[in-house]
């Protein structure tokens, strides 16, 4: 005849039992407190601290000390919203790292950051922080082949949980959210550079032995004739997941923003804007 296990018996185990998985859920916890959160934290801030920097340095376009009222006679750019694009002094930033190119702002969404390129190792900044240290987020980057001033350049940039870095372009999937944030602005040694975003679409990272004639996106940066230049526009428009109402034209300058998707394997997520001026 079997013994009946005792009630206190089977309230311990299910406590131990309890205990077990509390223990793993807070080391679990912590581990991801201390290896995401708190990093990506401690990044968020060193980009606001740039960004300070930045932001401090605001120009007034054709001042005359001689004749401020010159000043206003000055055309000043604006964006489609008919705001002012500001000038700012990058002159500090360079000075803290050779390795920035331009600084990316997108208005109104949180696309406002440092790009860096570092041609003799394109990845160096994919985790590696506006510092050179460590980082998981790194930092915005032009790719390989390319730069600024090509005809058809692309920045990368992480698609992080948080929303930081590219974490958010997939919104541009939405029409309305397109029509509501087109403008792109790209401040440089050489001034303000305005872009409208006219295209988006997910693709993705083509195995080397692929013999298919997909359109591979990043490839098609550099300098391009004006025939090669519109077979690249026309790809990019029946990839698009929004309709597109503008063209670019040849040769105005176009601009690629990547970022990792994760509808299927290599996976990538592209949004495509011109240069209006």
């Amino acid at each position: 005849m079997k013994k009946k296990r005792k009630p206190y018996k089977l309230i311990y185990t299910g406590i131990l039992l309890l205990a077990v998985i509390l223990i793993g859920v807070i080391s679990f916890s912590v581990y991801k407190l201390s290896t995401e959160y708190l990093p990506q934290q401690k990044e968020i801030q060193r980009f606001d601290e740039l960004r300070e920097i930045l932001y401090q340095t605001e120009e007034t376009v054709g001042e005359d000390e001689e004749d401020p009222s010159a000043a206003e006679d000055t055309p000043v750019e604006t964006t489609s919203k008919g705001e002012p694009i500001r000038v700012y002094s990058l002159e500090e930033l360079f000075s803290l790292n050779g390795d920035m190119t331009a600084w990316l702002t997108v208005p109104d969404t949180g696309i406002d950051y440092p790009v860096m390129h570092t041609p003799d190792d394109v990845e160096y900044y994919l985790h590696t922080d506006f510092d050179g240290y460590y980082s998981f987020s790194g930092c915005l980057f032009v790719g390989d082949n390319c730069d600024i001033d090509s005809d058809i350049f692309v920045i990368y940039g992480h698609n992080m949980n948080n929303g930081s870095m590219f974490g958010e372009i997939d919104l541009y999937s939405y029409r309305d959210y397109m029509d509501e944030h087109c403008d792109m602005i790209l401040r440089t040694r050489d001034g303000n550079r305005l872009y409208r975003i006219f295209a988006a679409f997910p693709t993705k990272v083509y195995e080397e032995d692929d013999e298919s004639e997909d359109f591979r996106y990043y490839f098609s940066v550099g300098e391009k004739t004006k025939e090669e230049y519109q077979s690249i526009v026309d790809e990019i428009c029946e990839l698009s997941v929004v309709s597109v109402t503008e063209k670019p034209l040849y040769p105005a300058q176009i601009a690629y923003l990547s970022t990792c998707a994760y509808h299927e394997d290599n996976g990538r997520f592209v949004v495509a804007a011109y240069r209006i001026h």
